[in-house]
């Protein structure tokens, strides 16, 4: 399959909104360049080192926000924990928005907040 986009990263699945000490209720952490986004035409993918590949399909993604320190990517995926963030350099601004590009250049039906 056709990769869109493709960048190491910081990636984080937690139950809880608020970082907290890692691997408290199996929350995974991995700090870059530790994890991968990979986006395709119909998924979005972040592999984990040591931890495997995590896959959300974009018909199951609510939404995606550049929150303070991140970004916060809402989805309804029951195996997925909750809260998945996800940070590029710095405060992920320019991660954030190669993320929109991709996705209007591409016609990917995601909300963008």
């Amino acid at each position: 399959m056709e990769k869109l986009f493709e960048k190491r990263i910081g990636a984080y699945f937690q139950v809880n909104k608020i970082r907290t000490i890692p691997n408290i209720k199996g929350d995974i952490w991995a700090s870059w360049p530790m994890s991968r986004l990979t986006m395709y035409k119909d998924k979005m993918a972040i592999d984990v080192l040591w931890q495997g590949q995590f896959v959300l399909p974009y018909n199951q993604i609510t939404n995606i926000e550049k929150i303070f320190l991140g970004i916060q990517i809402h989805h309804t995926i029951g195996s997925i924990k909750p809260f998945v963030m996800i940070q590029g350099i710095g405060n992920s601004s320019l991660l954030y928005k190669k993320i929109i590009k991709v996705i209007k250049d591409n016609d990917l039906n995601i909300e963008t907040l």
